[in-house]
């Protein structure tokens, strides 16, 4: 179970990055980023005391 969980947590991670990254170019999607400053579970996109 801790393995299937990894493993989903990197795939989630890689997926998300895919999205928010645009492969031509390289820079950030406005759309998503636009969800940086805010918290979802406790957590945040953006680093600490930003």
């Amino acid at each position: 179970m801790r393995a299937y969980l990894q493993q989903l947590r990197q795939e989630t991670g890689l997926r998300l990055c895919e999205k928010v990254f645009d492969p031509q170019n390289d820079k950030p999607s406005k759309w998503w980023t636009c969800f940086v400053k805010r918290q979802f579970m406790n957590k945040s996109l953006s680093g600490p005391g930003q």
